[in-house]
């Protein structure tokens, strides 16, 4: 277990960083919606979480310390201690230590990938280097990382030492050379080049080999960054560019990372605003009584006051009502805005040819857009999750968004109005 602290400053820089994301704060938000704590309730559950980041209390401690918060009775303790861990405390399993012993006490399952790398350093293990592809950084950077590199090859035959005697051809050896050749003054591409013609050592090495050689010198005494890869028999092999399949498969790998955490990003947002708006629906509910007609009154007005949470659960609750399609087509609000952005986007001819039919997925589309990304000024990636989860609701098969790989966010589907009709792209 971690030493006990004072402050957040205090973390190891890569435990702080996940401790202050952006993502911590959603997933307290989203703690404090499904689990419907009071402020009195998530300012103290806020408190026991940096208590035990600060290692004030122990991770096993945390179903203890809930157990002291104002009204637990009136909270599943439990399955609230059971959700920190999984959401705030796995993240830093590595640094913690015990994370998955509290997750299985409390009845859950620890996930079988742990997200953060070991804090202690921000950098691959001795022992991993091997298994990494190609390591970017200057060679001084590369030996203060990995002290190993030191004593691996940087050619393949034995040199000889100043005394005579034959020495593997480490990194270490074949600096002492260098300079005790050159010297240790000035530090150019000239000075290196003689280097290869003044030594007996260079004599018979093949270009690969002068190459690798010159590579790292140059990035020795330049500090210039280059790619470091150890091989199966301890060579150290460096390069000024990263080969091309190496470019691709890291191309690869990071459309790949990027593909799963938009991914993760998806579900987690629609299963979120899922729990948030039926507290909301609760609420509409006991306001509306029998008469599901004023949820449109609810709608139209969260619009024009920006509330985005009692907008969304009104439409959310008139999806399972079954009223949506009836309200879209008697009510001329709606109807009314959406002939607007019909010509104003593609025309008057258009808007008349458009006779005010939702079950169309084109006018419905540009319902759900007008509503979220312009009326209540959503992000437009956000927005079109939102809309996507509604469209579900709704029926529809058909997403009203996609993901644009280039750019790594949501967007909504174009409509196009092309002869006369309206069309999604």
């Amino acid at each position: 277990m971690p030493n006990v602290l004072t402050s957040f400053d205090e973390l190891p820089p890569a435990v702080k960083t996940v401790v202050l994301s952006d993502d911590v704060s959603d997933a307290n938000v989203t703690l404090r919606a499904a689990h419907t704590l009071s402020p009195p309730q998530y300012d103290y559950m806020l408190r026991t979480i940096r208590e035990i980041l600060l290692s004030r209390i122990g991770v096993l401690d945390l179903s203890s310390a809930l157990s002291r918060m104002p009204a637990g009775n009136r909270v599943d303790l439990r399955k609230l201690a059971l959700d920190i861990a999984l959401t705030r405390l796995w993240p830093l399993q590595d640094y913690l230590g015990t994370v998955d012993v509290l997750i299985n006490r409390l009845g859950g399952r620890a996930p079988e990938k742990i997200p953060l790398p070991r804090p202690e350093t921000d950098s691959a293990t001795e022992e991993e280097v091997s298994t990494v592809s190609w390591l970017p950084g200057s060679a001084k950077d590369m030996l203060e990382r990995f002290p190993r590199f030191a004593e691996m090859y940087l050619t393949h035959r034995p040199i000889r030492d100043t005394e005579g005697r034959l020495r593997p051809p480490t990194v270490t050896v074949w600096l002492q050379d260098y300079l005790h050749t050159m010297g240790a003054t000035g530090a150019n591409s000239l000075k290196r080049s003689q280097y290869l013609a003044k030594s007996g050592n260079t004599r018979t090495l093949t270009d690969e080999e002068k190459m690798n050689l010159l590579n790292f010198l140059e990035s020795y005494e330049d500090m210039v960054d280059m790619y470091w890869r150890v091989t199966g028999d301890s060579f150290l092999l460096i390069e000024r560019e990263l080969p091309k399949e190496a470019a691709r498969q890291q191309r690869s790998a990071a459309a790949t990372l990027q593909l799963s955490a938009l991914t993760d990003y998806y579900r987690n947002m629609q299963e979120n605003y899922a729990r948030v708006l039926e507290d909301k629906k609760r609420g509409l509910k006991l306001e509306i009584g029998e008469n599901t007609r004023k949820l449109a009154d609810i709608v139209w007005d969260s619009l024009g006051l920006g509330d985005t949470d009692r907008c969304v659960a009104a439409i959310d609750l008139m999806l399972d009502r079954q009223i949506m399609q009836d309200i879209l087509k008697t009510d001329q609000r709606f109807r009314g805005i959406v002939a607007r952005m019909i010509e104003v986007k593609y025309g008057l001819q258009a808007r008349a040819r458009w006779n005010g039919d939702f079950t169309q997925l084109s006018p419905w589309f540009l319902f759900l857009r007008l509503l979220l990304a312009d009326k209540l000024r959503m992000e437009e990636g956000r927005a079109a999750i939102i809309a996507d989860y509604l469209n579900k609701k709704a029926g529809y098969r058909m997403s009203p968004l996609y993901l644009d790989l280039n750019s790594g966010k949501f967007l909504f589907r174009e409509i196009t109005y092309e002869n006369g009709t309206l069309a999604v792209a």
